[in-house]
């Protein structure tokens, strides 16, 4: 169901219990579209709930399969409320070795992990880039924090020259592996914030064989630019 229908099921006073539409995202098998609406509706009241499994899942807690469930989808509502008490916790969450964080939230690595970090996003932007330049973080995760810095930088909400910053470092100390998919999130935030007078330094990366030409080559760049 739509969120424009919750939306006037709201106004009608047939809300249900909250308990019932967060049972529904932590078990119903098919993505249960009007439950995840009436909880961005009443984040007030699902908020906490969300919150605290995506707290428990940081601390290194056993989830159970409803609550891995709920977890998956309930960082989404969670980055759709832009609610930015979640933004600690999930960067915590983002720390986990890749095997683990995968267990947990599988596909939400590489599909919308970005928006989701805009989203609860609370303006620490140390805490975000510790993770960056950490090595110690899976790729994919990098990449889309850089995904996400980017998109922050250009909203002005992170300082254009405190980002420039951060891709120079990650350039003269190397900070990920060769053909390591951060690179591409490097790349991607020179080209989309149009920092030409980088350029330079992704020609060499990927002369060099820094970053994976396979996945984005010089055209790519170019054109992105």
């Amino acid at each position: 169901m739509k969120k424009e229908e919750a939306e006037a099921k709201l106004h009608c006073g047939n809300l249900g219990p909250i308990e019932d539409h967060l049972e529904a995202i932590a078990t119903e098998w098919r993505l249960p579209r009007y439950a995840i609406a009436m909880c961005l509706l009443r984040m007030e009241e699902a908020g906490p709930v969300l919150r605290a499994v995506l707290t428990r899942a940081a601390n290194g807690e056993v989830l159970s399969e409803d609550e891995s469930t709920l977890l998956f989808r309930g960082i989404y509502v969670l980055g759709g409320a832009r609610d930015t008490q979640a933004c600690q916790p999930l960067l915590r969450l983002l720390r986990k070795p890749g095997e683990e964080l995968y267990d947990l939230i599988g596909c939400a690595v590489t599909e919308g992990l970005s928006q989701i970090v805009v989203g609860v996003f609370d303006g620490n932007v140390d805490a975000l880039f510790g993770l960056i330049v950490d090595r110690s973080v899976d790729p994919f995760v990098r990449e889309e924090l850089l995904d996400a810095a980017a998109f922050l930088t250009w909203k002005e909400i992170i300082a254009r020259n405190r980002m420039m910053d951060l891709l120079r470092q990650f350039y003269e100390e190397r900070l990920a592996e060769d053909e390591d998919e951060a690179w591409v999130g490097w790349l991607k935030a020179i080209a989309l914030l149009g920092l030409r007078d980088m350029a330079p330094m992704v020609y060499r990366a990927l002369k060099e064989g820094w970053a994976p030409d396979w996945m984005i080559d010089r055209n790519n760049f170019d054109e992105m630019l």
